[in-house]
């Protein structure tokens, strides 16, 4: 109740950054710069399984790529960074594709995260599952492909084998939910 975690992206600087509070309201704590190279740190989404053991997925807007950050401590100012998804498109996603934005995560243990997000380019929700703690390998669904959906993206998984995620169909202007199995 009194360590929180915050994972932000700094508009100024266009980087990820993390907040460790120190106490319940979080009027104090450590502000850490997690990634720093290019316009990164879009749609962030965290899940601490331990509190020196945080998961964060973000999207690296000059890529157009989905990516993960392992913390190795308290104040992520160390760990390990991989880059998930692969959109291969320059900054404004003019050439190549576009894949990790509105992106959610959960984590049942600490070396099995699971991830939701939005494919830009081809307007799909897709999932990752994440097969180690770093998240260097993983399994890719595509949950939902019809028309335009997968934006704003939530995911929940009570079991590694059983996700529930909750996305925008912005062709219908729907709230739409998967059962992951």
């Amino acid at each position: 109740a009194t360590d929180c975690k915050i994972s932000y992206y700094d508009v100024s600087s266009a980087d990820l950054r993390m907040v460790d509070c120190d106490d319940a309201s979080c009027s104090t704590g450590v502000d850490t710069a997690i990634d720093t190279t290019g316009d990164v740190g879009q749609w962030t989404s965290i899940y601490c399984p331990a509190t020196d053991d945080c998961k964060i997925s973000y999207y690296d807007v000059t890529n157009g790529d989905l990516k993960f950050r392992d913390c190795a401590d308290t104040i992520c100012s160390g760990g390990t960074t991989t880059t998930v998804d692969t959109g291969g498109a320059s900054q404004a996603c003019g050439s190549g594709s576009c894949v990790g934005q509105y992106t959610g995560i959960d984590c049942p243990t600490a070396t099995d995260c699971k991830i939701s997000y939005y494919d830009v380019t081809g307007g799909d929700l897709e999932f990752r599952d994440c097969e180690d703690a770093t998240c260097s390998t993983s399994n890719t669904a595509t949950p939902d492909s019809t028309n335009n959906v997968g934006q704003y993206t939530s995911i929940d998984c009570p079991a590694a084998n059983d996700c529930r995620i909750s996305y925008y169909d912005v062709t219908n202007g729907d709230l739409k939910f998967a059962d992951c199995d």
